[in-house]
């Protein structure tokens, strides 16, 4: 008797779900939910395409061409929401109908955070990209616009903002930290990073959160800062973080606080269950990123086929190439008492090279402006070398 799998989520760690099982087991039903009406993209690209609507012809946009899926029997099921998991009789309810599962993996990602007591989505020039449909239509705003604000000055927000001054836009961005990239730049790299970036097409603006969003017509047309500024735009981005999307997993009684609560299997308290990718947790930090969402589906579909595999704490690089310059960041970079760092730095060249040391032994780096090197240190990270290996690496 063959088996049913149901994995609901088709982005990177539900994919990847299904190619593990499909792996393992050559006969089983999978099915695969997905929200959108797209087949499955990589989401890393959404932010470049508010600029270059030719990004969804690239050879490597979508995860899969549609052929995949007919090939390896996976049911894709597009623009079919789950709306609800019956964990008692094993099936799970969309829109459409009922489908019965032996195992079931809950991949259905995260939602974008907004820190207003509001919904956005009354604005008819306010939005949060999560999806195509999102960057489609922020790039569809910016050909009547002049200037956007940007809330957030993350990874995703600095790419946004890259995007569009592309288009010609003015960009004024609002972050809450006191210093751009707190979790990715010390403070000596962070002050860099932000003296390289910005100019008269880029605005920064730290220690600033929005209070109040000012409107004419359904349009937002300013924003109220904390400190009473008042910020005039044409619109306005939200980029401030995600949420893991719990909603289907506490309406099921499956635990979970911020995010869906597994073990080192991707297996949730409840038995035959799995979770992975933005909304589920390990024992250990897992971050919402691409590479570790998809070792997190991997994972949960291997063990959902039977074929025992867990998930080991690794470091992820934060990297990103935007604004006419690059960044390059991995392991702990923060200053304690018993951290040791030098930096070499051309502020001519707009590069820094940083690095920290704990008992001789480097445990973090930061690169900008050229990150050539990304990858020697990143394998020197992971041994644990010493500060005579990587000055041999520099050669000084």
């Amino acid at each position: 008797m063959t088996s049913a799998y149901i994995i609901i989520g088709a982005s990177s760690a539900g994919v990847n779900a299904a190619k593990a099982i499909r792996n393992i087991d050559k006969e089983g039903d999978i099915k695969l939910f997905s929200k959108e009406k797209s087949l499955p993209y990589f989401r890393p690209y959404l932010t470049e395409l508010i600029s270059d609507e030719t990004i969804k012809e690239k050879h490597n946009f979508l995860v899969n061409k549609a052929e995949w899926y007919n090939e390896n029997r996976i049911e894709l099921l597009l623009e079919e929401p789950v709306i609800k998991i019956d964990k008692e009789n094993k099936k799970v309810v969309s829109e459409k109908g009922e489908y019965p599962y032996d195992k079931l993996i809950i991949a259905c990602g995260s939602i974008p955070f907004i820190p207003l007591n509001e919904d956005i989505s009354l604005y008819k020039n306010v939005l949060a990209i999560k999806t195509v449909e999102d960057a489609d239509k922020a790039r569809t705003l910016a050909k009547k616009a002049k200037n956007v604000a940007i809330i957030g000055a993350g990874l995703l927000g600095l790419e946004a903002a890259n995007s569009f001054i592309k288009l010609g836009l003015k960009v004024t961005m609002i972050e809450f930290a006191d210093r751009l990239l707190p979790r990715q730049l010390d403070e000596e790299s962070s002050n860099f990073f932000k003296a390289v970036i910005e100019n008269e097409n880029l605005e920064i603006k730290l220690n600033s959160s929005v209070k109040e969003i000012k409107s004419r017509c359904k349009k937002a047309s300013a924003l109220i800062l904390n400190n009473g500024e008042e910020i005039k735009t044409d619109m306005v981005l939200f980029s401030v973080g995600v949420k893991a999307d719990t909603t289907l997993a506490a309406a099921s009684e499956i635990s979970c606080d911020r995010f869906i609560k597994v073990n080192s299997k991707m297996e949730t308290s409840e038995p035959d269950i799995y979770a992975c990718g933005d909304v589920a947790q390990c024992n250990f930090f897992t971050p919402s990123l691409w590479i570790p969402a998809m070792k997190g589906g991997m994972t949960a579909g291997s063990n959902a086929a039977g074929t025992l595999k867990e998930m080991t704490e690794e470091t992820y690089p934060a990297m990103m190439t935007s604004l006419g310059t690059q960044i390059f960041s991995a392991g702990d970079i923060t200053n304690r008492e018993n951290t040791e760092s030098f930096t070499i730095k051309d502020e001519n060249s707009g590069k820094i090279l940083k690095f920290f040391f704990e008992n001789n032994k480097i445990k973090g780096t930061i690169l900008i402006g050229d990150t050539k090197l990304s990858q020697k240190l990143l394998m020197l990270l992971k041994k644990g070398a010493s500060k005579e290996d990587v000055k041999e690496l520099l050669d000084i």
